[in-house]
């Protein structure tokens, strides 16, 4: 009797151990990568530094010919950032990625928080 039960035990922490390998390697597919939050994440850093540059540019020129060129780039920027925030929130709230990614530390950004 005492065989079947730690049969039993090892059936189940098999069972554990493959289910965590699984969800850590759905996590790392989903979250991890180019298309999953940590590239999206990568994208909105870039944004931001591109609507720094935008902003720096138009105080720069400011009061010159140049300065509606120069607030159209930053205002063209601005979308940019604001909906690569939407688009990596929106990854974060799907329901197969919302738990993985808080274990990994994948948070909501508020449009003017810093990553």
């Amino acid at each position: 009797m005492k065989k079947r039960e730690d049969e039993l035990f090892d059936y189940n922490n098999c069972l554990f151990h493959c289910f965590f390998q699984h969800s850590r390697i759905h996590s790392f597919m989903v979250l991890g990568g180019e298309k999953g939050a940590e590239g999206k994440k990568n994208m909105i850093e870039s944004a931001r530094s591109q609507l720094t540059a935008s902003r720096r540019q138009l105080l720069r020129v400011r009061y010159t010919p140049e300065t509606e060129k120069a607030q159209e780039i930053m205002d063209r920027s601005q979308d940019i950032y604001r909906q690569s925030v939407e688009l990596y929130n929106d990854t974060l709230q799907k329901p197969w990625n919302a738990i993985p990614a808080f274990f990994l530390g994948f948070r909501p950004i508020a449009e003017g928080d810093k990553l």
